[in-house]
């Protein structure tokens, strides 16, 4: 009869109670109780688990982003590894149906357009006006919203499209002229994109600027590319403003090992998602194409610039040397 009447107070104190009248008891009548140290630990068990959360997509919505050329696949391929890490039930995707662009394993072709009960949303053209919409849904629900987007410096980005088109990539994608852009030379074939990059850096300054800090985490290309630790650093940070304090630290640190497999600098030689893509660019066009840059009009130079200086970088040492 005394085990059960202790065994309760632990269970009683485990759970939060604070009565001074509940301490006294417990340490005056069971001082010499049989109560083992497994009993106390089970019962600490059982306050814990009382108090877990749900899991962190039925607390808030998420809205992930990426623009062309700034890092879109590793941003996404990062945080797939992410949520699929934290067992996420699923997403759904703004615009139109890509076979290889989606941030959960689990279903993920539902449209999100007009969707409350998709709290994961993927934006693979990121557009303000889409996390507007997103954050109106998480609000109908009374929740906030968190989100992440590619960032990256807009000169690199016309450049890196250049060279990445220049090589037959994506054939047929019509951000450039198929199939005369692999024939022309960086300054030709930049102005072709420029029409459609323009746009898609535009869509990447209104998100970094129209959103809060609170609300949206900016993956910068500079950051999370050029090396481990820098990959390590910023994705660590993406993960912990993202899910903390919702999911535990160990569950963190285990979302962060799953995507390390998208650091190219770990193993040069493992094909991870990025290199099979064939997204890297050849360090001699990259070279050559900024050179070019900088003979095109003084005007969108001046566009790139004036952008560059939006998106928090410095212009000081304009044009500053470009990060493949």
């Amino acid at each position: 009869m005394i085990r059960f009447f202790c065994s309760s107070l632990l269970l009683l104190r485990a759970s939060g109670t604070s009565q001074d009248s509940a301490t006294a008891l417990l340490d005056d009548s069971c001082g010499d109780a049989p109560v083992s140290l497994v009993q106390s630990r089970a019962f600490d068990r059982r306050a814990a688990s009382s108090q877990l959360r749900s899991p962190p997509w039925e607390q808030g919505f998420y809205f992930v982003g990426a623009h062309h050329k700034a890092g879109s696949q590793l941003l996404r391929d990062v945080m797939r590894h992410g949520f699929d890490a934290l067992g996420a039930p699923g997403s759904c995707r703004w615009g139109g149906s890509f076979s290889d662009s989606y941030i959960t394993t689990a279903p993920h072709d539902d449209p999100c357009q007009g969707n409350p009960n998709a709290p994961i949303q993927w934006d693979n053209n990121a557009k303000i006006a889409n996390f507007l919409a997103a954050k109106a849904m998480a609000a109908s629900r009374g929740q906030s919203i968190r989100g992440a987007h590619s960032v990256r410096k807009p000169k690199d980005m016309l450049v890196s499209a250049y060279c990445y088109h220049h090589r037959g990539k994506e054939f047929g994608n019509p951000i450039a002229p198929w199939p005369e852009i692999m024939a022309m030379g960086p300054e030709e074939g930049m102005m072709a994109l420029w029409p459609m990059m323009s746009f898609t850096i535009q869509d990447m300054v209104n998100l970094y600027t129209g959103t809060t800090a609170e609300e949206m985490f900016h993956v910068r290309f500079e950051e999370i590319a050029p090396s481990s630790e820098g990959f390590d650093r910023v994705v660590q940070s993406l993960f912990h403003f993202l899910f903390a304090p919702m999911v535990s630290e160990a569950d963190l640190q285990r979302s962060w090992q799953a995507a390390k497999v998208e650091d190219l600098n770990v193993d040069p030689n493992f094909t991870n998602a990025i290199a099979e893509a064939g997204h890297g660019s050849d360090d001699e066009c990259l070279k050559a194409g900024q050179e070019a840059m900088m003979r095109l009009d003084p005007r969108l130079v001046q566009q790139l610039k004036d952008w560059q200086a939006l998106l928090g970088y410095s212009t000081e040492n304009w044009p500053d040397p470009i990060i493949g």
